[in-house]
C-alpha cells in the first residue's frame, strides 16, 4: 500500500511524501507508520502512547477526517 504523509519542517516547503509499505492482515495505520520510521525514514516523527485507541494521543487525519489509531 502507499502512505501519503503530510511533511513540514521549519524553513522547508509543505509536501506530501509517499512511502510504500507491504500490507499485512490486521495492520493499522500506526503500525505502517512505525514500520516506515524504523525501516525507511527515521526522520518521520509522530507521537503515540497506548496504541489501543483509548487515550487519543495517536489520533490521525486519514483521507480528510480525523480517525483514532
Amino acid at each position: 500500500m502507499v502512505l501519503r504523509v503530510f511533511r513540514w519542517s521549519p524553513g522547508s516547503r509543505e509536501r506530501l511524501q509517499k512511502y510504500w509499505v507491504r500490507a499485512r492482515q490486521g495492520m493499522t495505520v500506526l503500525d505502517a507508520l512505525v514500520e516506515v520510521q524504523r525501516g525507511t525514514d527515521p526522520t518521520l516523527a509522530f507521537r503515540y502512547a497506548c496504541r489501543v485507541g483509548m487515550c487519543g494521543s495517536c489520533g490521525m487525519v486519514i483521507n480528510g477526517p480525523a480517525a483514532p489509531c
